[in-house]
């Protein structure tokens, strides 16, 4: 579940070490458009995990009563092309509807 308004971190377990990309994004999409999208810079890599943190401007602009669809596309060094499955987050509404 994602809260609108939060500032949620998401981690992705990699089947390899993270050193081996070479580029890369986690995308938050809601009725098949992109909402968020966070370039592999953006994220912190530990030895097999990627960690994207949202900021409370980014998840306010999801919408409630529409699941979020998250997935992490990267591009090792090698050139390969990996995707996650997608997983499927409910969004619930906050109280204080701005960046505080």
């Amino acid at each position: 579940m994602i809260i609108r308004g939060t500032t949620p971190n998401m981690t992705f377990k990699l089947p390899f070490n993270a050193d081996m990309l070479d580029t890369g994004y986690v995308v938050i999409q809601q009725n098949k458009q992109t909402v968020i999208e966070k370039k592999l810079i953006e994220c912190e890599c530990g030895e097999t995990t990627v960690t994207a943190k949202l900021t409370q401007e980014e998840t306010l602009k999801l919408t409630t009563k529409v699941n979020a669809v998250i997935n992490i596309v990267v591009k090792t060094l090698g050139g390969e092309r990996v995707e996650s499955l997608p997983i499927y987050e409910r969004v619930e509404e906050t109280s204080k509807n701005e960046v505080i």
